[in-house]
């Protein structure tokens, strides 16, 4: 069993989001596809953005005509992370491919494979031009085609197999299909001739959204819903059932004129249904055919149901086809229809007289008759007009592209931003040292910005926690410094760039050598019974704030770091002190003490490592207190004798035989000791 469509989607959200700094890079005429695709080294290339750009990226292409092969966006973006090929704001790239016999194209098709599904891209704000087709995708969700100028291409407009809730708004699609050939008596492989085969837009999948566009002088239909066996779900080329078929398509406020040979709009086969086409305007189509040819809405198959034409304005002068809708006699089998007009002017502005006019304009006069008769789609995301006017104007929307009396509007603020930094910093050779970036949104749309520093000291380099975000934002930026790092002061520039402008933010470094070590130490110290403890008192002397002291008890003076009982800080805790510590601090070393000779050892850390400051030797207990009881007196000397006799006293200490143990016994011994 295969992996299903939401499987396959679920994986590839959970893949994507592993990456989370998106990227905006630049295209220009003047560029270079070696560069690094920034507003001041930007590429020359569309293709070279595209296969770059992955889920979260944008990239602007600034005006210009680019010479373009085969665009291919290989793959996904994500809900939250979309991909987005735009136009710079206020200027109008052109995308004119180099050769359409050899199948250049814009083409979304997954790296892994057509059956993989490719979603949430945008393609947005382009002239695109003489290729084999305009746009070809394979499995494509949750994606828009907008404001772009579609025509002469060889082939289809836009070409889609298989795909489900994609937008196409506010496009123009014009002279796409070879006329030439058509008229030649040019045919496909199976010998039907190709007048009737190359369309503005042929595609299948479900949830569609097909608005405010101009869809005129293409050379088959301006719209093929592709409901026919071609599209049925199979999944060696559909990513999921949704995929397949042709159903549940919105198709609004367009106007459809001057289809050469055939209707503006066909619902096609038996797996199209619940289609609603409204507020529509369909002017003069099927150009080259008689009166009775369908110049609206034709149908294929009485299977195809549940479809609704609603508000819609058919006219015909009788040039071309003149039928609104296709095969009559099935109203309620393939759909209902309600408010529509027929065989009444809509009034344009300049649509010509039966024939195509050279500069054709769409746009109402106010003698049209669909002005205030479109059905209210605002509910539906129909908000503008193909200009980006205001939907509705006045009152009900009106039928076609265009609302009446809507001025293109102003243009959005454009996008500007502030970017400030935590102010001046110093480091310390070996160190480390933070500086916070804050860029605020002054205007316009948010768009992400690329960080970068420059003018760093030798010696030291920088990360940042995030190399790029979208203001209003922030990042942190660490700067390190080697043990060989340049001394002195430096002054550092940060720039962020994105959206077509850059800002920066200044401020120093400076570098210090590591600090040497003034601390001086005192102790005095108790001397300790064995088997007690030992307390010292430790006095640290003057250092920088970053220094501190340890303090070792060795089990010998020539020991090396094995110790007896716990080590300490200065500050008598286990934890390094902040600042100098210059106050008496007393240290007690807990374990029991035998008496003999310790050594205290003292380590300084200046921020360029540990070394030994200073030892002092210390004695537990005293050779002549031999009881342990902190004082040398005749009861040391006692024990003294005893030892020497080999006996305990008043045993053989009792040298006088007189039953006690005193000076006298002790005498005895020396005397005989001295030979008297």
């Amino acid at each position: 069993m295969g992996i299903t469509a939401p499987i396959v989607l679920a994986l590839m959200c959970a893949f994507g989001s592993a990456r989370v700094q998106a990227a905006t890079y630049y295209v220009a005429t003047t560029g270079n596809d070696a560069n690094s695709g920034t507003s001041a080294a930007p590429w020359k290339t569309v293709a070279k953005a595209v296969n770059t750009m992955m889920a979260g990226d944008t990239t602007y292409v600034r005006g210009g005509t680019y010479r373009e092969g085969v665009i291919h966006f290989k793959r996904s973006g994500t809900q939250t992370a979309p991909i987005k090929l735009l136009n710079y704001p206020g200027e109008a790239p052109i995308i004119d491919f180099i050769d359409k016999t050899q199948v250049h194209r814009i083409v979304f098709e997954h790296s892994s494979g057509l059956t993989n599904p490719m979603g949430w891209i945008t393609v947005e704000g382009f002239e695109i031009r003489n290729g084999y087709e305009g746009i070809k995708f394979y499995n494509l969700h949750n994606s828009t085609i907008r404001r772009n100028w579609i025509h002469d291409n060889e082939h289809q407009g836009i070409m889609g197999q298989g795909g489900h809730h994609n937008v196409f708004d506010r496009n123009i699609f014009n002279h796409n299909g070879d006329f030439v050939g058509c008229a030649s008596g040019k045919t496909d492989p199976s010998g039907n001739t190709i007048c009737n085969l190359q369309h503005g837009l042929y595609m299948h999948g479900s949830s569609f959204t097909i608005t405010n566009n101009l869809i005129y002088d293409n050379l088959a239909l301006g719209i093929t819903l592709n409901g026919s066996p071609t599209s049925a779900y199979s999944p060696t080329r559909h990513a999921g059932p949704e995929f397949s078929g042709a159903a549940n398509w919105l198709i609004a406020n367009n106007v459809f004129a001057y289809q050469y040979y055939t209707a503006a709009v066909v619902i096609w086969g038996e797996l199209c249904h619940d289609t609603i086409i409204e507020n529509n305007i369909f002017y003069e189509n099927a150009a080259s055919r008689g009166a009775s040819n369908t110049q609206g809405v034709a149908f294929t198959s009485i299977s195809c149901k549940r479809n609704r034409i609603n508000n819609n304005l058919f006219y015909a002068s009788g040039s071309g086809g003149m039928l609104a809708f296709g095969t009559s006699g099935i109203e309620g089998t393939h759909y209902t229809q309600s408010g529509n007009i027929v065989s009444v002017n809509p009034a344009f502005v300049n649509g010509g007289a039966n024939a195509l006019p050279t500069s054709p304009n769409f746009m109402l006069t106010a003698q049209s008759p669909a002005i205030n008769k479109g059905l209210n789609l605002y509910a539906s995301g129909v908000r503008t007009d193909l200009n980006g006017a205001a939907r509705p104007q006045t009152g009900p929307f009106e039928i076609g592209a265009y609302e009446y009396g809507g001025s293109t509007p102003p243009p959005p603020p454009a996008f500007n931003f502030s970017l400030s930094n935590g102010g001046n910093k110093t480091v310390t050779r070996g160190g480390s040292v933070t500086n916070s970036l804050t860029a605020t949104l002054v205007s316009g749309t948010a768009q992400a910005v690329s960080l970068s520093v420059s003018g760093l000291p030798s010696g030291v380099t920088r990360s940042f926690s995030a190399t790029s975000c979208t203001p209003n934002c922030s990042s942190t930026l660490t700067l390190s410094a080697s043990t060989a790092a340049a001394l002195g002061t430096a002054s550092l520039t940060v720039t962020a760039a994105g959206g077509g402008i850059s800002q920066t933010s200044a401020f120093t470094l400076t570098v210090n050598a590591p600090q040497t070590s003034t601390h001086s130490v005192t102790l005095s110290a108790a001397q300790a019974a064995p088997g007690g403890a030992l307390t010292a008192t430790v006095k640290g002397g003057s250092g920088s704030a970053t220094q501190w002291v340890a303090v070792y008890l060795a089990t010998a003076p020539d020991s090396a770091y094995s110790y007896k009982g716990n080590w300490k800080y200065l500050n008598g805790t286990q934890t390094a002190p902040t600042t100098a510590v210059p106050t008496p601090v007393q240290l007690t070393f807990a374990a029991p003490m035998d008496a003999g000779v310790y050594n205290l050892r003292f380590f300084a850390n200046s921020g360029s490592g540990t070394r030994l400051a200073l030892s002092s030797n210390l004695t537990v207990g005293s050779t002549t207190d031999l009881n342990g009881d902190g004082i040398t007196n005749v009861t040391d000397i006692q024990i003294a004798v005893n030892q020497a006799a080999l006996g305990a006293a008043c045993g053989s200490g009792d040298v006088n035989k007189d039953g006690v143990c005193n000076v006298s016994d002790i005498q005895l011994v020396i005397n005989k000791a001295l030979g008297l």
